[in-house]
Formats: C-alpha cells, sequence, structure tokens
C-alpha cells in the first residue's frame, strides 16, 4: 500500500503540472514567431539592396565603356526587374555623369571622354514581407555606383 501511494502521488503531482509547459509554450510562441519573421524580413532586404547594388554596378560598367544613358539605364531596370521593381513612381534611378572637373559630359557616338566619372544612383522604397512594413514605416535606401570613364 505505501508504494502505491508514493506512485499516486507522483502522478497526481505530475497531473498537476502537466499544463505548466503548455503555458510557457503559449508564452515563449509568440516571442519565436516574431525573432522567425524578423530574420526572414531581414534575409529579404538585405536581397533587395544587395540585387539594387549589382545592377546598379552593371550599369555603371556599362556606361563606363561608352554606352549612352538609356542603354544604362535600361540595363538596371532589366536586371532588377524579377526581383525589385524599380519602374514603379516612388522609386527612380538616375545617372549622373561628370568629369574630374565636374561638369557634366555627354556621350559622342557612343563614346565617352575617357578620366571623367560615372555615378548612377538608385531611390528605392524597400517593400516588407511581414508586419514589420507597420512596424518600420517607409524605408527608402540610396545605393549607387561609381566609376571612372575607360
Amino acid at each position: 500500500m505505501l508504494i502505491q501511494n508514493r506512485v499516486k502521488g507522483k502522478l497526481f503531482r505530475h497531473g498537476r503540472a502537466r499544463g505548466q509547459g503548455l503555458v510557457e509554450f503559449s508564452m515563449v510562441l509568440p516571442i519565436l514567431v516574431m525573432v522567425l519573421f524578423a530574420i526572414i524580413e531581414f534575409g529579404f532586404t538585405f536581397f533587395q539592396i544587395q540585387t539594387l547594388n549589382t545592377a546598379l554596378r552593371a550599369g555603371v560598367r556599362r556606361g563606363a565603356v561608352g554606352a549612352n544613358d538609356t542603354s544604362v539605364t535600361t540595363v538596371v531596370s532589366t536586371m532588377c526587374v524579377p526581383h525589385v521593381n524599380i519602374t514603379t513612381t516612388p522609386n527612380t534611378v538616375s545617372l549622373t555623369v561628370t568629369n574630374l572637373a565636374g561638369t557634366s559630359l555627354t556621350p559622342v557616338n557612343n563614346q565617352r571622354p575617357t578620366g571623367g566619372k560615372i555615378r548612377l544612383t538608385a531611390s528605392y522604397k524597400l517593400q516588407f514581407l511581414t508586419f514589420l512594413s507597420g512596424v518600420a514605416g517607409n524605408i527608402t535606401v540610396r545605393p549607387y555606383a561609381e566609376m571612372i570613364i575607360e
């Protein structure tokens, strides 16, 4: 009988503590979900910025070897289209071509004078996947790429 009472006592204590794990899990779950979504959101934001940087670098390279301004901005838009919507209204791509003295250079017969700088700047409003769009608000990034004309 003594053994049965001990066993019953253990079962009884275990039965009262059975819901404790569920309560703790329900308290921790929202925090874990928020951390998970924040990690996903950071990855997507980093991907958007890197896609835009890569496109700007390709466009600047195209302009540095002599392409006209329209061709340069077309390269950037084409590289961004599958992943980053650069063509919508708040998002812009601007091209600035200057020589070392700071004056503007325009291509003549698809050739730019060597020694100048070409700079491509974009303004992009980040798009969020999850609830962070309400928390973070409107965040605009302005990456740029710059290269010397060859």
